[in-house]
C-alpha cells in the first residue's frame, strides 16, 4: 500500500496518515509473529533431529549382534558406493582434462592459439582420445587451408592492383658534355 494510491482515492492527510500507521503497526506485527514462528521451526528441527538420533541410538541398542553386523554391513556398503561413484567421477574428469589437454597441445603445434583455441576445445573433445586428437588434426588441417587460401588471394589481389612499371620508348643515353672535373 502506498500513500499516492490512497490520496488518489480523494483520502485527506489525516486519513491517509492513520490508514499508513494503522498499516505500518500490522505489518510490524506479523513481522514479530514471523521471527517467533521462524524461532520455534528450528527449534523443532532441532528437538527432531536429536530425537531421531536417539531413536536410532536406542533402536541399536535393542539390536541383537547379528542385526548390529548386518547394519554395519549395509552402512560399509553404502560408503564404499559412494566412495566408488566419487572415485568414477574423479575418473571421468581426469580422462576429460587429459583429451582436453592432448586438444590443446594438438592445436597450439598447429598454430591456433591463446582464446581462439580456448574456443574450439570442449566442441573438439570426443569419446577417446584418438577421436578427439582425430578431430583437432581435421580442424587444424581445415584452418591451415584457409589461411593458405587467403594468403594466396591476397598475393593475388595485391598484384593486381599493383601498377605496372612503364616502359621507356627510348633509353636514355647519358650526357656527352658531363665533366665531373677535378676533385681536389
Amino acid at each position: 500500500m502506498k500513500r499516492e494510491e490512497l490520496e488518489n482515492l480523494g483520502l485527506s492527510k489525516e486519513q491517509v496518515e492513520s490508514i499508513m500507521a494503522a498499516y505500518g503497526k500490522s505489518v510490524t506485527e506479523l513481522k514479530t509473529q514471523n521471527e517467533g514462528l521462524n524461532q520455534n521451526l528450528q527449534q523443532v528441527t532441532q528437538q527432531s533431529n536429536k530425537l531421531q538420533a536417539e531413536f536410532a541410538d536406542f533402536k541399536k541398542s535393542k539390536m541383537t549382534e547379528e542385526e548390529r553386523r548386518v547394519a554395519e554391513l549395509k552402512e560399509q556398503e553404502a560408503a564404499r558406493k559412494l566412495a566408488l561413484e566419487e572415485a568414477k567421477k574423479a575418473e571421468l574428469q581426469y580422462k576429460t582434462l587429459i583429451k582436453k589437454t592432448k586438444v590443446k597441445d594438438f592445436l597450439v603445434n598447429g598454430g591456433i592459439q591463446g582464446p581462439d583455441a580456448e574456443k574450439f576445445i570442449d566442441g573438439l573433445v570426443g569419446e577417446t582420445e584418438e577421436v578427439s586428437i582425430e578431430k583437432a588434426k581435421v580442424f587444424v588441417d581445415f584452418v591451415t587451408a584457409q589461411k593458405q587460401t587467403a594468403a594466396t588471394k591476397a598475393i593475388e589481389s595485391a598484384a593486381k592492383s599493383t601498377p605496372q612499371p612503364q616502359q621507356a620508348t627510348e633509353s636514355p643515353q647519358p650526357k656527352s658534355d658531363f665533366n665531373p672535373g677535378p676533385i681536389w
